[in-house]
């Protein structure tokens, strides 16, 4: 049972660390920005999608890579 609730422990540790993540920007295919987040993935994620808008027409798509 400890063994368990030891790898359970790791495992959540593991999920919540904080690392380098890759947000990229594109519009029409082209990639025009790519910036480097260190934060958990989740959080990264959430930072990333911020840069999402639409102007005129013209879409500009942010996704962790």
């Amino acid at each position: 049972m400890k063994k368990i609730i030891a790898i359970g422990c790791f495992t959540a540790l593991l999920m919540s660390c904080k690392k380098d993540h890759t947000c990229e920007c594109t519009t029409g295919g082209t990639v025009v920005s790519t910036t480097t987040i260190n934060d958990t993935k989740a959080n990264a994620k959430a930072e990333c999608d911020k840069g999402d808008f639409t102007l005129f027409g013209v879409t500009l798509a942010c996704e962790i890579k």
